[in-house]
């Protein structure tokens, strides 16, 4: 059996337990982005979180499949052992992590995206805004963009003062969505006024 044929065993025959933590995660994840495990319980703290929490559901994986995870040698084996069987749960643990490290970056999304939408009558503000100095045809007959990058900054730094859990990390996230969000809004406008006007 092939490598990749073991680790999609290994994952199907231990799923339940690999969506338990990641229950916990989603769980969690309200109280703050990030945890790590400190005694018997999770707490905010930094980004190692997704990682604690990767390794101890391969813990107990390895423990169900007849591991001592308690082994003063367990930790050298699952990284450094050189053997096929080993590099199957080396391909395993890899895996969590990327999964783990993906699930949390979907959460972290889900929640800027909901601290955002609670900005909506500012947001609407500035799409009307942004809308009458962009559309503010100069000599050249030609729409103002160079408006909409002051515009999306004033309202970037008025999201950031609501307090609304997206800080000064996430003014490049909060810069990308104004300005999808306004283009959008743009286009719809124009194309709204077009067909007014045949």
């Amino acid at each position: 059996m092939e490598v990749n044929d073991k680790l999609e065993n290994i994952v199907a025959k231990n799923q339940s337990s690999i969506d338990y933590y990641l229950a916990i995660m989603a769980q969690n994840f309200e109280r703050g982005p990030e945890f790590v495990k400190e005694g018997d319980s999770y707490t905010m703290k930094n980004s190692k979180y997704n990682k604690s929490l990767a390794w101890d559901c391969f813990e107990i994986i390895m423990e169900n499949n007849g591991f001592d995870t308690k082994h003063p040698m367990f930790f050298a084996a699952v990284n450094f052992a050189n053997t096929d069987s080993s590099k199957v749960w080396q391909d395993f643990k890899k895996y969590l992590d990327e999964l783990f490290e993906k699930k949390l970056t979907s959460l972290r999304e889900e929640q800027k995206e909901k601290a955002l939408n609670t900005c909506s009558d500012l947001i609407e503000k500035f799409l009307i805004i942004a809308e009458k100095k962009v559309s503010n045809l100069d000599e050249y007959s030609e729409e103002a963009w160079e408006a909409l990058p002051v515009e999306v900054e004033v309202c970037t730094k008025k999201i950031i003062n609501k307090n609304t859990g997206l800080t000064q990390l996430d003014k490049e996230w909060i810069v990308n969505k104004l300005t999808e969000r306004f283009k959008l809004f743009h286009k719809n406008h124009s194309d709204l006024k077009t067909l007014l006007n045949n």
